[in-house]
């Protein structure tokens, strides 16, 4: 008998094209393990360069101006932070579904938004740095926000328990959108000439 990585051969014996799904099994399952090592690794990184390119078609005035004007903001965050959960119950609650789906529905409306939302909003011409503000501020307090509302999921729909320390996550979350974002607006402000060069090469 033949055995690689636990994964059992069938005997030599055997004709070759009986042993041909194992093998591709077993090349597919290490094709997938490089994968998920090289997102992992790269992930973060790419956020950060989406951040830092987004930093450059800003300035500090763009975020004085959310700040003067706190209407929009304040919208948003009721609709982020207490309406998308608040849908999250009611769909779970009238749409009959299994748990590991009602769960995968209810995360999906209670996590904050990602780094791609901020890249959208440029695509779109909207505001980029309201949506930046939304985004960092619902990162930081997600650590609170989160956990918050799996205890009331927990009473209401489940009896799961969740162990959950988000106060680094929500940390970096805040650190890879804010910081790369303003050390753009830094070489922007500081470095005019290669930032107007490179702009749209970062765009792309």
């Amino acid at each position: 008998m033949v055995y690689a990585n636990n994964l059992k051969f069938y005997d030599l014996a055997t004709p070759k094209w009986t042993k041909m799904p194992w093998i591709l099994f077993f090349f597919l399952h290490k094709a997938h393990e490089g994968i998920v090592e090289f997102v992992k690794t790269v992930g973060p990184l790419g956020m950060i360069f989406i951040m830092f390119s987004l930093g450059l078609n800003l300035s500090y005035k763009d975020f004085f101006e959310v700040l003067k004007k706190p209407r929009n903001l304040i919208v948003a965050l009721i609709c982020q932070m207490i309406m998308l959960p608040l849908i999250g119950i009611i769909i779970i609650s009238f749409f009959p579904m299994q748990a590991e789906f009602q769960l995968g529905v209810f995360l999906l409306l209670i996590l904050p938004s990602a780094v791609m939302s901020n890249y959208a909003t440029k695509l779109v011409k909207g505001n980029v740095a309201l949506s930046i503000t939304i985004t960092s501020i619902c990162g930081l307090v997600s650590f609170i926000t989160i956990p918050m509302f799996l205890k009331i999921y927990a009473a209401f729909f489940s009896s799961v328990e969740f162990d959950l320390n988000l106060l680094k996550f929500s940390v970096r979350m805040f650190l890879f959108i804010a910081l790369p974002t303003f050390v753009g607006i830094l070489v922007r402000g500081n470095f005019k000439r290669f930032s107007e060069q490179n702009n749209l090469k970062f765009d792309r």
